[in-house]
């Protein structure tokens, strides 16, 4: 089966995406550049230039894609369940699988170390201040039975996100799951 150039361009841009977020975890964001996000999606230069223009485009790609999976990892749990008390501790598990992962570290390190490119800041900034909205919507729609103002909904979202950045920055040496699950319930 042949596929389409919309195809194989979707397929490396992802390829190009992937191999940003596995350098970044692997090298840092310093030690990550064009030349080795290239390489390892097995692509040139070229191919990575045409696809997203500069590295900050690429970098706000990255941080798009993991802003989409963090949407859609939490509509799907929104689903799963019609108690509160379900549809609450699934949430809190997506949350966290979604910011123990390596995923979220280079998120991390893509926001924290642009604060030095002002351009690229700039945009990270307009592009938080997007998700922000996103994820209180999407929050205020999982919990649109729960009988507490918006502004309430939304400080609980900004409290469990901030709970769940801690522990994944925490990094507990001993790895020790017992002591999360105890978190996280």
């Amino acid at each position: 089966m042949h596929r389409t150039q919309e195809q194989r361009s979707d397929q490396t841009r992802k390829k190009l995406i992937d191999a940003t977020i596995s350098s970044i975890c692997e090298l840092g964001y310093l030690s990550t550049t064009t030349t080795e996000i290239a390489e390892r999606a097995g692509v040139s230069r070229g191919a990575l230039q045409h696809h997203f223009g500069t590295k900050s485009d690429l970098l706000l790609s990255v941080l798009g894609q993991i802003c989409d999976g963090f949407k859609s990892r939490v509509e799907a749990a929104s689903k799963s369940g019609d108690s509160l008390e379900t549809r609450s501790t699934e949430l809190v598990q997506t949350l966290w699988e979604v910011y123990s992962g390596d995923t979220y570290g280079a998120a991390v390190e893509i926001i924290l170390s642009a604060r030095s490119e002002p351009d690229l800041n700039s945009r990270i900034h307009e592009f938080r201040s997007l998700s922000v909205n996103i994820a209180e919507d999407l929050w205020a729609t999982v919990f649109d039975d729960v009988d507490l103002p918006s502004e309430r909904l939304a400080d609980l979202l900004h409290f469990t996100v901030a709970a769940m950045r801690g522990f994944a920055l925490n990094n507990k040496p001993e790895n020790d799951d017992e002591f999360y699950h105890r978190q996280l319930a």
